[in-house]
């Protein structure tokens, strides 16, 4: 059974403290604490069978109403998706893998995530982030089961 950790006031601004300094301004506690424990440099974090690799999946359908494929494929920029602090810390940016999936048509496409931007938040509070990436090349399609705000990782 794994303990429950709680963090104090005190304890809680000097993380925010800490990312400031280290340059992780939208890192969750939990990701400037790995880094000041250098937990991330252990070779052993991936279990038997994964690749160490995560993959971001972003669903951009062609109905109307949300950015469209196409549009995100010409101009290299997925922009306005919610990134929860849980998926956010998992990415390795720049240089993550990305693939944008348009289920309506059965169509997809990978990149490399080069950059995320903050760019405002949702009615509810949810940061929203422009994803921008290198270049997209045809993958094949692969259905995935994306969260509320259209985004799932793997």
């Amino acid at each position: 059974m794994n303990p429950t950790v709680r963090l104090d006031d005190q304890v809680y601004v000097a993380l925010q403290q800490q990312a400031v300094k280290d340059g992780m301004v939208f890192a969750t506690p939990n990701a400037v604490l790995r880094k000041m424990l250098k937990l991330d440099q252990v070779t052993n974090l991936v279990q038997p069978g994964e690749s160490g690799e995560i993959t971001l999946y972003l669903n951009a359908p062609y109905y109307t109403g949300k950015t469209k494929f196409d549009v995100i494929i010409s101009t290299n920029i997925a922009p306005g998706y919610v990134l929860y602090p849980s998926i956010l810390s998992r990415l390795k940016v720049p240089d993550n893998k990305v693939v944008l999936v348009a289920k309506d048509k059965r169509n997809s496409a990978s990149g490399r995530i080069t950059e995320i931007i903050p760019v405002g938040k949702t009615p509810r509070g949810k940061q929203r982030f422009d994803i921008r990436v290198d270049e997209w090349t045809p993958v094949d399609f692969e259905d995935v089961n994306f969260n509320y705000c259209g985004v799932a990782i793997k």
